[in-house]
């Protein structure tokens, strides 16, 4: 029994010394990531609208280009220059007529690992018209069908009190 503990000890050691010495992956090839989340200012845009979008973990001095990819195909928005830490910030304006539905806005470029990096953010692009219009909640009743329950809650009201007090009588 005191050999088999033993070997366990050191088949237990073995592994962990093993584990701790072997090399990790280079730093380089770990951050930054190839993708990411691009920054907007907004998730829902009309066509015509514009969006703040900002981005790192590019390479300095690098063009990074956005597009908007649509079910309907892809649209190129702008380029913007990576300052000296590989980020960028500015704004693109959604084609005048773009159609509404689900896209995600892209921004490609050369990453700060020399790998090639895109970043994401999904959108909503919206209808104008449907933009503009405050949603309708609850009930739409005419008047005339409120006047009529407010009479009816009235006679309700003096027969409770009435008969309350000729049984009181």
């Amino acid at each position: 029994m005191a050999r088999f503990r033993a070997l366990v000890i050191a088949i237990s050691i073995g592994l962990t010394s093993f584990l701790a010495l072997s090399p990790a992956a280079p730093a380089g090839a770990q951050y930054p990531p190839t993708e990411g989340d691009l920054i907007v200012d907004k998730t829902v845009v009309v066509p015509g609208g514009t969006i703040d979008v900002e981005g790192g973990g590019f390479g300095a001095g690098v063009v990074v280009a956005v597009s908007l990819e649509c079910p309907d195909g892809e649209t190129q928005l702008g380029t913007f220059t990576t300052d000296e830490n590989g980020n960028f910030k500015g704004q693109v304006r959604i084609p005048e007529n773009q159609r509404p539905g689900s896209c995600i806005l892209r921004a490609r470029g050369q990453g700060a690992n020399l790998a090639p990096r895109t970043l994401s953010a999904r959108i909503t692009v919206r209808a104008a018209d449907a933009a503009r219009r405050t949603p309708r909640t609850g009930l739409e009743i005419p008047p005339w069908v409120m006047f009529g329950v407010a009479l009816i809650m009235a006679g309700g009201l003096a027969l409770v009190f009435t008969k309350g007090r000729r049984s009181h009588a």
